[in-house]
């Protein structure tokens, strides 16, 4: 069954293209006139299965509890499509073209989908091919562009890694994924440690206060994997394959502030640009 169509009849699923902790990314198609459209479309499945609810039945949940501890993820759903919205306009964010979100005729929970621009991930883009100096200074400065976007809608991306970046048929990069951003006002109290350990900043790891420079640092870091062999801060260049105890080695160095090389492949104002982003002090 095309779920798609049935939310956008005039549209139609052509293939699974990503998944995610709570659903898919579909490449879907319009025709009119003789001429094919496409668009990715997100679809979240908020409980993912069925049987999510059922073990909570059997711990002893009741369904109200159930359905409020889903309601909040639902609203975190909700959070990621206004800050799609506020940036429809912003260039180098992936544009949100329209959603829907329903409560599932089968039980507890909500069914969302999201139709946005078509893009290449950035992990799909540089597969089997190294990146640049030019071109990843051309990322560095979109990214930034979207930076900026956020910092005057008052708003932390939070999770800024090479998965959250897309790359538009034109070569521009786009930030996209917005679902732990939260609004800056609302980052003054109880803050949060979600994102992605590799990219994130130490203050943010350490659960202290931290502002909009996290989004800088993690960009960042993002810059120095891309200028270093597709290698992190702290891990070694020598060696042909990483292990778990690698990286937990280069992540413990760098959140406790130790100094790190410059990216190798980076020039030298390129890599001063890029330590600088990475610094352990935000200021």
């Amino acid at each position: 069954m095309d779920r798609i169509n049935q939310i956008w009849p005039e549209w139609h699923t052509v293939e699974l293209i990503g998944r995610g902790a709570f659903g898919e990314v579909y490449k879907a198609k319009r025709e009119k006139l003789g001429e094919v459209f496409y668009s990715a479309v997100k679809v979240i499945q908020i409980p993912r299965e069925e049987s999510e609810v059922r073990e909570m039945l059997a711990d002893g949940h009741t369904s109200q509890s159930i359905r409020y501890y889903y309601e909040s993820i639902a609203k975190g759903l909700m959070n990621e499509i206004k800050v799609m919205e506020v940036l429809k306009s912003a260039g180098n964010v992936v544009s949100i073209e329209e959603f829907d979100v329903r409560d599932r005729e089968d039980g507890i929970g909500w069914e969302a989908f999201i139709r946005m621009e078509l893009l290449r991930n950035l992990n799909d883009y540089r597969q089997g091919r190294e990146m640049s100096q030019e071109e990843t200074v051309k990322l560095g400065s979109d990214i930034c562009e979207a930076l900026i976007c956020c910092e005057k809608s008052r708003i932390i991306h939070r999770d800024i890694k090479p998965e959250n970046i897309f790359v538009s048929r034109f070569g521009d990069f786009k930030l996209g994924d917005f679902g732990i951003a939260r609004e800056l006002e609302r980052t003054m109290s109880g803050f949060s440690k979600k994102g992605t350990y590799s990219y994130m900043a130490p203050e943010m790891y350490k659960g202290e206060k931290y502002d909009s420079r996290v989004d800088i640092y993690s960009l960042g870091i993002v810059l120095y994997r891309l200028m270093n062999h597709n290698r992190l801060p702290f891990m070694s260049l020598e060696k042909q394959f990483i292990t778990y105890r690698d990286k937990e080695n280069a992540l413990n160095k760098r959140v406790a502030g130790e100094q790190m090389s410059a990216p190798v492949d980076a020039g030298t104002q390129f890599a001063r640009i890029i330590m600088k982003a990475c610094a352990y002090d935000p200021a």
